[in-house]
């Protein structure tokens, strides 16, 4: 990584990317035991338990003719 940054024009040193990556490494540790644990979604739903569906009918007057949508 720090290598790749310094192609990027970076002049730090080898030490402060490290210690950067380390940071960042154990707050990304913490925060997925606490509160960043993901969602799960299941692939698998019981008969009606995934959807809700509104099953009344909506008309529309189009060209003087009233028609269903």
């Amino acid at each position: 990584m720090h290598a790749d940054l310094v192609k990027l024009g970076y002049d730090g040193s080898y030490e402060r990317v490290a210690a950067f990556v380390r940071d960042w490494k154990g707050e990304r540790q913490r925060a997925h035991h606490t509160t960043d644990r993901g969602t799960f979604v299941p692939l698998v739903f019981a008969p009606g338990e995934a959807f809700q569906f509104d099953w009344s009918e909506d008309w529309a007057y189009v060209g003087g003719e009233r028609i269903k949508l």
